[in-house]
């Protein structure tokens, strides 16, 4: 919850999330569960801190597909930090040199670019949360 509270702070870090349509149509907790998890992500779309896209299933397979990565951007435009999170450890790719580092970094370019854009994204959302 405090983690989440700071995205509404002014000075907020940016916080920009792509996933899988399949995230939002797995049934996780029930049909209400779901329609909550839904709107709080509408919501949280809204706030500028926040950039939310989506790869629909209708753009076939993606770069990212089967493996969940998160790319950190500093202000000072030093070197992205690659950060992996398995199930019993977690990995920091922190090395300008590093070629798998790079690579993730580059199949997080071609996801951003294979997902809606942020406005078709959130319509996709809201377009699921009513047919639930």
């Amino acid at each position: 919850m405090a983690r989440a509270a700071m995205l509404h702070k002014p000075d907020a870090l940016h916080l920009w999330a792509i996933m899988s349509e399949a995230a939002l149509r797995i049934l996780v907790g029930g049909r209400v569960v779901m329609r909550d998890q839904l709107a709080h992500l509408l919501e949280m779309a809204e706030l500028p801190s926040v950039t939310m896209q989506i790869v629909p299933f209708g753009r076939g397979a993606h770069p990212a597909i089967g493996f969940a990565f998160s790319v950190m951007r500093f202000p000072d435009g030093g070197n992205d930090v690659v950060y992996l999170e398995e199930l019993t450890l977690a990995s920091y790719l922190d090395r300008a040199d590093d070629p798998q580092r790079e690579a993730y970094v580059t199949v997080w370019e071609s996801t951003v670019k294979a997902a809606l854009d942020a406005k078709e994204s959130v319509r996709l959302v809201d377009s699921v949360r009513r047919e639930l």
